[in-house]
């Protein structure tokens, strides 16, 4: 990967420069109003960064980034604090401190993290998963980062997306998918295995990129590093779409709250849209993608 080149201080504005200390965008600013923001220092590369959710406690905000390093940081801003604070952190994933092995992907034997996910709204005590490439999914409670779970040996290379959606009669479902050609789903609370699913059927080298539940959890969908769209039934546990889509990596993917309206991009410099619906009305298990 190339390094992106940093800007001197010749190429930086002078009022840019002491921008470390100012708040987040106050409620009812502008749209497009950059005037009022916040540079927040990370100790090393952040892979992902995702805020948490429809949280019941409006007067505050948490985010919480991943990090190359296999770091878990939390972030928050509350009504009335100067600027975004760091909460808590904790080493997620530990690096390996084993001889290098063909299945740890960093030849630096660090495990980034390299998907994250708050627990479904709702949950009366939030939790973060995490997946690294050391083929662990971990669970911590999100107000002190405390680890609550390890799930291992579901995998066996690096894991490298999940999701967690609740369930329309109670509880949650957790998922992870690997370069292993797996998708593992857990139970939400106990966190013991509860299907499977795997691409290994589809022809040419790949691994599998992202995932993640449609609106109501009733689908799943997956993408390869060589194109493909997968999406499977949660309920029937079967495999309703295998389409190449892309003529290179899919890079990410993300599903309408409402609807089974899908989108996926691609490093062949597309994004496209699809609506998943039944290619029969007798209940087939087969879709169609318009």
């Amino acid at each position: 990967q190339q390094q992106q080149q940093q800007p001197t201080a010749a190429d930086t504005p002078a009022a840019a420069k002491d921008e470390a200390k100012l708040a987040p965008a106050a409620a009812g600013a502008a749209v497009g109003d950059t005037s009022l923001r916040q540079v927040f220092e990370f100790p090393s590369t952040v892979v992902i960064l995702r805020p948490e959710k429809h949280s019941s406690d409006s007067s505050r905000v948490r985010v919480a980034a991943g990090l190359i390093s296999g770091e878990l940081v939390l972030l928050q801003w509350t009504a009335g604090a100067p600027a975004l604070q760091k909460v808590s952190s904790v080493l997620a994933h530990p690096p390996s401190s084993s001889p290098q092995d063909d299945r740890f992907g960093s030849l630096t034997k660090m495990s980034e993290v390299w998907s994250l996910i708050w627990s479904p709204p709702g949950d009366p005590r939030p939790r973060i998963a995490t997946c690294s490439e050391d083929q662990t999914v971990r669970i911590f409670e999100a107000e002190s980062l405390k680890q609550l779970a390890v799930l291992e040996g579901n995998h066996s290379l690096a894991v490298t997306c999940v999701d967690w959606i609740a369930k329309p009669g109670g509880g949650s479902v957790l998922a992870s998918c690997a370069d292993d050609q797996t998708i593992q789903l857990y139970d939400g609370d106990s966190f013991a295995p509860v299907c499977r699913f795997t691409s290994s059927d589809i022809k040419g080298w790949h691994t599998l990129t992202y995932l993640k539940f449609n609106h109501d959890g009733t689908q799943l969908a997956c993408v390869t590093q060589h194109g493909f769209l997968l999406v499977f039934c949660t309920a029937s546990q079967q495999r309703l779409v295998t389409a190449r889509v892309h003529r290179g990596s899919v890079e990410g993917l993300d599903w309408c709250p409402h609807a089974n309206l899908l989108a996926t991009l691609s490093s062949d410099n597309t994004v496209h849209t699809y609506r998943v619906v039944p290619a029969a009305e007798d209940g087939a298990k087969e879709v169609a993608l318009l």
